[in-house]
């Protein structure tokens, strides 16, 4: 399907495919399955808003995962303003005492491929930006100026 118009049924019947890649997409962001079926059911809630604004989409596939794409970063903006914080598994084994027991730094080593992972899936210049302020420990001034881009937009990736 190229493209879909402005009916509702229509709009319903159209994403009713990405029902299971949605849950999917969701599963892989945030590794617990209830927060997955929140993140899930907030994408189609707002796939669903979007299309009584939209006339005409011309690629379903692509509006659908930048609706997706959206609502995660959204998702994940919320919960950091929330007061209880959101811990990437193993963080806090990250920030401990390093520690010489064989478990203690298995859990170590799994905690920091896992965070690669992460840091993977995001573009080149948010994970140069990522890298550079939180490993490298440099200031948004200091990243600008290896970059060579402005400072708000170091701020803004």
């Amino acid at each position: 399907m190229d493209s879909i118009g402005k009916n509702g049924k229509e709009a319903v019947e159209a994403i009713r495919s990405y029902v299971k890649p949605i849950f999917g997409f969701a599963l892989n962001r945030v590794k617990h399955r209830a927060e997955a079926e929140d993140l899930a059911q907030e994408i189609m809630l707002q796939l669903l808003k979007s299309f009584s604004g939209v006339r005409d989409i011309r690629s379903l596939d692509a509006y659908v995962w930048t609706v997706a794409r959206y609502t995660w970063v959204n998702w994940l903006k919320k919960r950091a303003h929330a007061p209880q914080a959101i811990e990437i598994n193993g963080m806090s084994e990250l920030s401990a005492a390093p520690s010489r027991e064989p478990l203690d730094r298995l859990l170590v080593t799994e905690a920091y491929r896992e965070l690669r992972r992460e840091v993977a899936f995001l573009s080149d210049i948010h994970r140069r930006i990522v890298v550079m302020h939180y490993y490298d420990e440099l200031k948004i001034g200091d990243i600008a100026i290896a970059l060579n881009i402005p400072v708000n937009t170091v701020k803004w990736h």
